[in-house]
């Protein structure tokens, strides 16, 4: 969970740790197209992002949110339908 420090038409930067951020480009906030990313997200909200590359020799790094979502959580594997016919054997 990182922390909003930035919001721009392109897309949000986060805080990964103290000192670091990285853009999550608007077409990697969300599935559905977002028209205004002002409209959905502020400075200070927090965020689930996945790195999903390192694009450079200066650490510019490529993250998505839009992947974040779609991995199951935690919770969500315990209770899946492959985990519960396992759970029944």
């Amino acid at each position: 969970e990182c922390n909003i420090v930035g919001v721009h038409p392109f897309g949000c930067f986060v805080e990964l740790y103290t000192g670091k951020e990285g853009l999550v480009h608007v077409s990697e906030l969300d599935s559905k197209r977002i028209n205004n990313v002002a409209d959905l997200f502020k400075v200070g909200d927090k965020m689930d992002v996945k790195v999903m590359a390192l694009k450079d020799q200066k650490g510019k790094i490529r993250l998505s949110r839009k992947a974040a979502m779609a991995e199951p959580s935690a919770g969500d594997a315990a209770s899946s339908p492959a985990s519960d016919a396992a759970a029944s054997k």
